[in-house]
């Protein structure tokens, strides 16, 4: 709804407008008029007081009449602003009763699912002695593998190799050494498989078992279908 203040303007402001113009109206016709009846009277012969009071209210009503014609003039030009505003205002309610109705739109909020903590990343050495990186092409298997060396070599200096077919770039640019031919990467397999035997019969005996190796064996089962004997390997 529209509120009407002192600068806005309301349809019965219009009719108040028209009544003060014709009642100012009429009413300056009439006391004109009665103006004009004292001055005549004035020249009617009787009594001196009488004419003293006819000349002295005549002057009196002219300046009434006179008075009511300003008014309704006045009257006449705020009717004239008046009904202006008001076809304004009316014409601004039309359109916003004519606009549809306004809805409020909702936007979900997306649902956060917390991701579980699979390891404890401060005591991952003590929990695993290897690790299973899956996913698909382009998921940052090798960038995963890099972290976990950076990591685990940060308290405990190792050596870390790379075992990559398909000569990643990742570990130049991450400082570790890579063998790719499928020859020496048979051969290195070979080679830690005894020395996982050795080192746990140094164990047994109490032997220190070694210096820490990080291997980092990347596209395995492309290097395993071009082994000269892959049973050695997948049997171990």
């Amino acid at each position: 709804m529209v509120s009407f203040t002192r600068d806005t303007f309301h349809n019965s402001q219009i009719l108040l407008s028209d009544k003060v113009i014709r009642y100012a109206s009429w009413s300056s016709h009439a006391i004109f008029g009665s103006a004009i009846a004292l001055s005549l009277a004035s020249f009617i012969p009787s009594h001196w007081t009488s004419k003293l009071v006819n000349a002295t209210i005549a002057p009196l009503l002219f300046v009434v009449s006179n008075r009511l014609d300003r008014l309704a003039l006045y009257a006449e030009g705020y009717g004239s602003i008046s009904e202006a505003q008001s076809h304004i205002q009316y014409r601004n309610w039309l359109d916003a009763s004519l606009q549809p109705p306004k809805k409020e739109v909702a936007i979900a909020q997306p649902e956060i699912v917390e991701t579980p903590n699979y390891y404890d990343w401060g005591n991952i050495s003590d929990e695993a002695v290897g690790f299973l990186i899956c996913g698909n092409s382009g998921s940052a298997k090798s960038s995963l593998a890099t972290w976990l060396a950076g990591h685990l070599s940060q308290s405990n200096p190792m050596a870390v190799i790379a075992l990559d077919p398909h000569f990643n770039d990742c570990w130049k640019l991450a400082n570790i050494k890579s063998i790719g031919k499928i020859e020496q990467i048979e051969a290195a397999l070979n080679w830690l498989l005894g020395e996982l035997d050795a080192r746990c019969d140094r164990k047994g005996e109490g032997k220190p078992i070694g210096d820490h190796l990080f291997i980092i064996c990347d596209e395995l089962n492309a290097s395993l279908e071009r082994f000269k004997d892959r049973n050695v390997v997948e049997s171990t």
